[in-house]
């Protein structure tokens, strides 16, 4: 639930309808190699109903927007003191 900001009307001049969103996360973590290699993955799926957009004088309720993606890190050590860090991100959006 995201209520919306005081003022904020569509264009008729009615309030616009607060932002509820719907979410589901799942994601795992595996350290390996002694403990010198760390990866973690998640996975998300979002549903977003009511969304506006700014229209230059007014919102919109443009409807429903659904976003999923997945997250994938890896992290090692490489020797002491030294550690790298890589990553990589991945989403889709419908509105």
């Amino acid at each position: 639930f995201e209520p919306p900001w005081p003022g904020s009307v569509d264009a008729s001049g009615e309030p616009i309808e607060p932002v509820v969103t719907d979410s589901f996360e799942v994601g795992a973590k595996s350290d390996m190699l002694d403990d010198t290699l760390t990866a973690t993955v998640a996975a998300y799926h979002m549903i977003r109903q009511n969304v506006a957009t700014w229209a230059g004088s007014h919102y919109d309720q443009t409807g429903e927007a659904i976003s999923q993606g997945l997250e994938l890190e890896l992290n090692g050590s490489l020797r002491p003191g030294w550690t790298v860090t890589t990553g990589y991100a991945w989403n889709r959006t419908e509105i």
